[in-house]
């Protein structure tokens, strides 16, 4: 596991067990980041897509027939290309709830383990020159990856 740069650079402050812990809290939140922006990609295309949808649907087949409703529903399932863009509405929808269940999972994850550091702080910082010192560590989690060790609430 390589270990970043500014974590690497913590040698008086931590020791190597704790720089790896530190480590594999930027790796998820890297991952809960990662897929927070796949799923918000995925509901904003979906999104994009359904309206458009909607607005051919209204602006080329609703409108025209006067919302005739047989016409309408025999115009909209007759045509294989208006099945497939719901097919592609429906995927992309499934899409971004797998994307859901994964980012929850992985903010489960990366709060569980941010939670676990700040708890057994005393124990990763046990001698009293580091016990002084941790506030530099936690300063620089917060500036450098966003990562709030000073307080369990997200």
């Amino acid at each position: 596991m390589k270990i970043e740069t500014k974590i690497q650079q913590l040698n008086h402050h931590t020791d190597e067990p704790t720089k790896k812990m530190l480590q594999n809290l930027v790796e998820r939140k890297r991952k809960f980041e990662a897929y927070k922006r796949k799923c918000f990609q995925t509901q904003f295309m979906t999104f994009v897509l359904l309206m458009g949808y909607i607005v051919y649907l209204y602006s080329f087949i609703i409108k025209p027939n006067g919302g005739e409703l047989a016409m309408i529903f025999h115009l909209i399932f007759d045509n294989s290309l208006h099945t497939f863009i719901i097919l592609v509405i429906v995927a992309g929808y499934a899409t971004a709830q797998y994307f859901k269940k994964k980012e929850d999972k992985s903010e489960t994850e990366y709060h569980n383990l941010r939670c676990e550091v700040i708890r057994k702080s005393k124990d990763l910082w046990h001698k009293p020159s580091q016990w002084q010192n941790r506030h530099e560590v936690y300063t620089m989690m917060k500036n450098e990856f966003d990562i709030n060790l000073f307080h369990e609430s997200k």
